[in-house]
């Protein structure tokens, strides 16, 4: 394969190739950048697919002998497959390390030692996955580090970088009959911190705040299909938020369930499906007694429709013109970290019994806390 032609199989990598601009991005699209990822699983591959149609080269580093056959076949000469940090650094020939934008996909418990290593070399453009970090003190840090050395940065938070909420909020308030009040998402065995981050991002962003508080009930068990090491995390979790606002999460290992998102309003509710596709209903409003508090509930009046469709670009492109371009208000470490700090807050509740005011501060035990999340 030569480095310009297209890349085999990106079906699977990279879906829905139509940028926000309305063009379709093609392998032979000039960047004077150059793309490198530490860490090249599930998520890592679909980073590769990205850059591969962005860049004409780049960089994986991953010691998996599985990983260098899968990159070769799928890429050709345009990638090169490192198995660590010091190998990268006396092979790859770079000498402008800030033309590199980075892409942090390793597990949870290294993103600190990662960012620190890509920082100090001095890389000024970087991805990293969620959770940001593996205590909320690591991820200040982290905030702290970029800020003061200049650092672009962008977290792997898919509906933040598409602008999903966005583009759909006229309508699911539409739906809704005002502001919601309440969103709960309940499925099977999707680690309440992996995929829950997800979505307590998207209700913070729907609430348009950070909660205030939380309280939950956990279980681990040692079903994260990524390493024995690392928790997956079931059970229930309800952040509270101003103005009366609750988002809860129940999650069980025995379901294999995909969780759904629900949004309720107060004349009506959105689902978010599992395959992204938005439906709502709402009440006939002539039912409707005008004041509150409400004292009554009323049947919904209609069948669920589907809302606009929602066509976005794929996000791990979308995410790499973010990183490279000049637009303002990405959703960097400082975002990612506030809602974090409330995804930890679960955690420490579950492990106290107790209901746990939010942010977590400095002068806490549970400010330096590590988890063996990703």
């Amino acid at each position: 394969m030569s480095s310009t032609s297209a890349p085999k199989r990106l079906g699977l990598i990279s879906q829905r190739l139509i940028s926000p601009k309305g063009y379709l991005i093609t392998c032979g699209m000039e960047i004077s950048n150059i793309g490198l990822i530490l860490g090249c699983g599930s998520i890592g591959k679909r980073h590769a697919g990205a850059m591969a149609l962005m860049y004409e080269k780049f960089s994986i580093i991953d010691p998996s002998p599985s990983v260098r056959k899968w990159a070769k076949v799928e890429f050709g000469e345009k990638v090169s497959v490192f198995i660590d940090r010091d190998d990268w650094l006396k092979k790859s020939l770079i000498l402008d390390y800030s033309r590199i934008t980075a892409v942090i996909s390793t597990w949870g418990p290294n993103h600190f030692e990662d960012f620190v290593w890509l920082a100090n070399i001095g890389i000024k453009r970087i991805i990293c996955e969620k959770p940001l970090a593996n205590s909320v003190e690591k991820a200040e840090k982290m905030v702290a580090i970029a800020r003061d050395k200049h650092i672009r940065t962008l977290v792997g938070i898919q509906r933040r970088n598409i602008g999903f909420y966005s583009k759909s909020k006229d309508e699911i308030l539409e739906f809704c009959g005002g502001e919601p009040s309440l969103i709960n998402v309940s499925g099977g065995a999707q680690c309440l911190v992996t995929n829950g981050m997800h979505w307590l991002d998207l209700a913070s962003e729907i609430f348009d705040c950070l909660p205030w508080g939380v309280i939950a009930t956990l279980s681990n068990e040692k079903i994260n299909p990524r390493s024995k090491s690392l928790d997956f995390w079931e059970g229930c979790a309800t952040w509270e938020y101003k103005n009366n606002r609750r988002f809860s999460l129940n999650l069980s290992n025995n379901s294999y369930l995909m969780g759904e998102f629900e949004i309720i309003g107060p004349s009506g509710k959105v689902i978010i499906l599992q395959n992204g596709d938005i439906i709502g209903n709402s009440l006939d409003k002539s039912n409707i007694e005008s004041g509150r508090p409400f004292t009554r509930t009323l049947l919904l009046a209609h069948e669920m429709q589907s809302l606009k469709s929602f066509i976005s670009a794929n996000p791990f492109i979308r995410q790499l013109e973010i990183i490279n371009g000049s637009e303002k208000n990405i959703y960097g470490f400082e975002n990612a970290a506030q809602v974090f700090n409330g995804m930890i807050g679960a955690l420490e509740s579950n492990m106290n019994r107790s209901f746990i005011d939010l942010p977590i501060t400095p002068d806490l035990n549970s400010y330096s806390r590590e988890w063996s999340i990703s």
